[in-house]
Parts: C-alpha cells; sequence; structure tokens
C-alpha cells in the first residue's frame, strides 16, 4: 500500500493541474462589458449592491451585484480613481443585469 501512495498523490496532482489549466482556458459565453467603473454601491467589505459603468461608446451599465466576483467594492472604486477599465460578464434576467464574473479591462 505504501508503495501506492507516490502514484496516487501523482495522480491527484495530475487531475487538479489539468482541471485548472481547462478552467483557466474556459470561454466564457455569457455576456459581457467593458467600461470604466462610475459607481459603485457596496454592500459588505467583499461584496457590492450595484456597479455602474460606462463603455466605449458613452452607453451606461447599470448592474445589480451577485456572490463575490473576485472584486472589492474598495478594489472597484480603486479602479474608478485610476480609470482602469473593467470586463464584467453578467446575466440579464428581464432586464435587471446581474454580474457573474469581473475581470481586468
Amino acid at each position: 500500500m505504501l508503495k501506492l501512495l507516490p502514484r496516487i498523490a501523482a495522480t491527484v496532482i495530475f487531475a487538479l493541474t489539468l482541471t485548472v489549466l481547462v478552467a483557466c482556458n474556459f470561454e466564457d459565453d455569457r455576456p459581457n462589458v467593458t467600461g470604466q467603473v462610475t459607481d459603485v454601491v457596496p454592500r459588505s467589505i467583499s461584496e457590492f449592491e450595484s456597479l455602474t459603468l460606462v463603455d466605449d461608446s458613452g452607453k451606461t451599465w447599470e448592474f445589480k451585484g451577485g456572490l463575490f466576483t473576485g472584486f472589492t467594492p474598495s478594489h472597484l472604486l480603486e479602479h474608478a480613481a485610476l480609470k482602469e477599465p473593467v470586463r464584467v460578464w453578467y446575466t440579464d434576467e428581464n432586464g435587471v443585469l446581474t454580474v457573474t464574473r469581473i475581470e481586468d479591462g
């Protein structure tokens, strides 16, 4: 049994590595927009209630916060202050845009 442990560990590590690589290369097919953050309403230290962006064409986008997206309200406010764009993936349910993911734009 002890001789199998290194092989089992190597197999588990390989499987985890493969999973991470596939996940990183997965192209999210949900709608998304890139723009400048103009307003953030925090819900907590790690989540926001709402987020407002303006895209390159000047269109204003109003989003409702979802679960933790990896970007805290303070980080989004930093993007606003530095005028660094973000890319937001979202779902649209009856006209309510809910953030599902955010990345640096």
